[in-house]
């Protein structure tokens, strides 16, 4: 029996062509003008994605097909152009398919509106966001607002701190004033007593204070004292508690004697070294001074040494000098210190002078007062304590 096929030659948009045969077989069914194999998706590129279910309904034609094509133009309810459509296309149901998406768009949308469509639920939901959004937001009205009252809370805060510090300062004044209200009413009442009595000397400035040393220096003097009684009777005490030999005594010069001389050739042995580096240190002392002074040798700075009346003159005059420097500079320092003194004692009393003519009578004083009273001469009976 010859051989079944049918065969094609097509051409693509692009230009291309391709001549092929299909024969009748299990696999390999496709070939090309020359028998050789070709793959099944060999007329993909040439078909234009068109499947063989729209090939069938556009191309293909009978009973069937036929029947199926009347019914739907009757179900088209007078739409003769879908039926053409279907009719020429060959696409089945398209009316079944038209009502399904109207009616599942009537359930998203429709110019009246209702609770069970969709598109109104997504409204509500959207006008409930823009509702919880404008309720949520912060205009700049309000954030200006907000602003200005941080700013003001914070000057009142600054106001505050500064109220409290100036409390706080007046608080501590004032409790110094307590602390020291009996004090200075003791000292005016002091000095009024003393500026009351009559027979009262002047005396200079810092003249409690060289009592208060002078003081010091006798207490000082009655505890050396008292050790050095202390001492005195445990030596005593200690001279009672000896046994005295008389052999021993009677014997006391030579035993004396011969530990001085011990004592002696003991001091000598450990002397040595000492007073041999001592020499050997001022040797070198006067051999730099021979080569600074320019001298030949030891004996000629020997011969150049100064006798023993210029030496002493000479240290006499050192002395001297030193003892004359000393003067000069306690003389310049009591000096300065009357001078000080002097200044001191003329500024108290204009003070005075001035506090005096210028406080009313019954007026608290100044607590400084007192203190530049103590700073100023005072009358004391009796004479200078100094």
């Amino acid at each position: 029996m010859p051989e079944m096929r049918i065969g094609a030659e097509i051409a693509a948009a692009d230009g291309r062509r391709l001549a092929f045969r299909r024969r009748k077989g299990n696999k390999n069914t496709l070939v090309d003008a020359a028998d050789a194999g070709l793959s099944d998706d060999a007329l993909a590129p040439f078909l234009g994605g068109l499947s063989r279910e729209v090939f069938c309904r556009a191309f293909g034609l009978d009973a069937q097909s036929l029947r199926d094509g009347g019914g739907e133009m009757l179900n088209s309810d007078g739409e003769v152009g879908a039926s053409l459509f279907a009719a020429a296309s060959g696409l089945r149901g398209y009316t079944e398919l038209q009502a399904e998406l109207e009616a599942e768009a009537g359930g998203i949308f429709m110019p009246r509106k209702a609770e069970h469509r969709t598109f109104y639920q997504a409204l509500g939901r959207h006008e409930e966001a823009r509702k919880a959004i404008r309720q949520a937001e912060l205009r700049a009205s309000d954030w200006r607002e907000l602003n200005d009252e941080i700013e003001g809370a914070s000057l009142r805060l600054d106001e505050i701190r500064a109220g409290r510090v100036r409390i706080a300062a007046e608080q501590a004044r004032l409790e110094r004033l307590r602390r020291v209200a009996p004090l200075i009413a003791e000292i005016d009442r002091l000095v009024g007593e003393a500026e009351a009595e009559t027979g009262l000397v002047e005396v200079p400035e810092g003249w409690t204070d060289r009592l208060g040393a002078r003081l010091d220096e006798v207490r000082a003097r009655d505890a050396a004292e008292a050790e050095a009684r202390a001492r005195l009777e445990e030596a005593e005490r200690d001279l009672a508690a000896i046994a005295v030999d008389d052999r021993l005594l009677a014997r006391a010069e030579e035993i004396l004697e011969g530990f001085r001389g011990i004592d002696r050739f003991d001091k000598g042995a450990s002397d040595l070294p000492r007073l041999q580096g001592e020499a050997d240190g001022f040797a070198q002392d006067l051999e730099r001074l021979r080569v600074r002074i320019g001298l030949s040798d030891a004996d000629a700075l020997r011969a150049r040494q100064p006798s023993d009346a210029a030496r002493t003159r000479i240290e006499g005059l050192i002395r001297a000098g030193r003892e004359a420097a000393a003067s000069l500079a306690r003389l310049g320092g009591e000096l300065a210190q009357r001078r000080a003194e002097h200044a001191r004692l003329a500024e108290a009393r204009g003070r005075r002078a001035a506090g005096r003519s210028r406080v009313p009578a019954g007026r608290p004083q100044d607590p400084r007062a007192p203190a530049q009273r103590r700073g100023a001469p005072r009358r004391a009976r009796g004479h200078d304590p100094g």
